[in-house]
């Protein structure tokens, strides 16, 4: 599955319209449905946002995996 994909089915299952979601991370009402469409990427400002809305589904929208038990962050590992 790909990112456009991924990212209409976190929209319909949070139940957001396009624009309610194009406005929730940051970007345009046509802009959203270029990405939903897979004809643009989102900026790393989107992808933030998207994230940062949407923690739950970070690794899921980036990769399209779900379990990713070895997931770490660099500062637990700089801290060891």
């Amino acid at each position: 599955m790909e990112f456009n994909e991924r990212l209409k089915l976190i929209r319909k299952k949070e139940k957001y319209t396009q624009e309610e979601f194009a406005a929730s991370i940051g970007c345009g009402l046509s802009t959203l449905g270029h990405y939903e469409a897979g004809r643009r990427e989102p900026t790393q400002n989107v992808l933030t946002a998207l994230c940062n809305k949407f923690p739950e589904y970070t690794i899921w929208i980036m990769t399209g995996k779900t379990n990713f038990p070895e997931q770490v962050d660099a500062i637990t590992e700089l801290e060891d």
